[in-house]
């Protein structure tokens, strides 16, 4: 299999301006740059595969060790993280994933102890790409996928449990008060599959298969985490306290600490080709 790199440079590669000028008392508007497009070459299912290389949700650190009893590490900070969602034949700007990840080992703090222990959940996040480099998580607008308009995660110890949810955002933050801009926050790459001798196989997708593979290194994520009687907000000297801030009102503690860091692998499309192709050079 070889695989094509897809490197963005820094300058913005602009839209070329429209063969009908404008009325001269009108104001020109700003060209939308374009860095690069998905491309699919027919409308249908994507699902890809991946792993987490880092992540943080409110007061927890996954760290994908279980030392329980000395035993050491126990694998990877999730058993499992893949991605679906749902494409329309053509070029486009923006690329929705659910990704689902499962069996994520995180510790917490047990109350009135200084001990920790590990703790496993699941999570769901709904993470629409953009051809910027920028990501918007949790409710997207896309009609042909289940999305979710935030997502939470329940952390369950011995004795209690605390919810962290994740509300709707623009990762990097700053990616919303400066669209144009280009952020480096997820990279996109095409693998291509040599299909030369495959007659029935090179009918169907053409001389190479096209699949796409997603990096992203995701910081600051907001979250929530609500108290109750059973969730607390220690205040300790390692607690996450230090971190959070809580609100009154809402009876939240507030966190902007956040960090995903995942690579999600051969998102393939069924029956078709998917890739990313940066724009030509000016």
């Amino acid at each position: 299999m070889r695989r094509v790199r897809v490197v963005l440079g820094f300058a913005a590669v602009v839209c070329a301006f429209s063969a009908l000028s404008a009325p001269a008392f009108a104001a020109k508007e700003k060209p939308k740059p374009v860095f690069g497009k998905f491309v699919a070459s027919t409308s249908g299912a994507i699902k890809g595969i991946g792993s987490v290389e880092a992540l943080k949700l409110g007061p927890y650190t996954f760290t994908g060790k279980e030392e329980t009893a000395g035993q050491g590490n126990f694998g990877p900070i999730c058993g499992s993280l893949k991605s679906k969602g749902m494409v329309v034949a053509g070029e486009f700007e923006d690329l929705l994933q659910n990704l689902s990840f499962k069996n994520c080992v995180a510790y917490r703090k047990i109350e009135h102890s200084q001990v920790k222990e590990a703790v496993k959940v699941n999570l769901k996040l709904a993470l629409e790409f953009h051809s910027n480099h920028s990501a918007v998580a949790g409710q997207s607008e896309e009609s042909e996928a289940h999305i979710l308009p935030g997502s939470s995660v329940t952390f369950k110890g011995r004795k209690s449990s605390c919810v962290v949810v994740i509300p709707e955002q623009t990762l990097p933050i700053k990616a919303k008060e400066k669209p144009e801009a280009e952020y480096e926050a997820a990279g996109y790459e095409t693998e291509e599959e040599s299909l030369a001798g495959e007659k029935r196989l090179e009918a169907k997708y053409g001389p190479v298969r096209k699949r796409l593979d997603i990096e992203m290194s995701f910081k600051k994520i907001k979250s929530l985490m609500q108290v109750t009687p059973e969730c607390v907000y220690p205040k300790s000297e390692n607690g996450p306290g230090e971190e959070g801030s809580y609100n009154k009102e809402t009876n939240n503690v507030e966190f902007g600490n956040g960090i995903l860091e995942a690579e999600v692998e051969e998102i393939t499309l069924k029956n078709g080709n998917l890739s990313f192709v940066e724009a030509p050079e000016a």
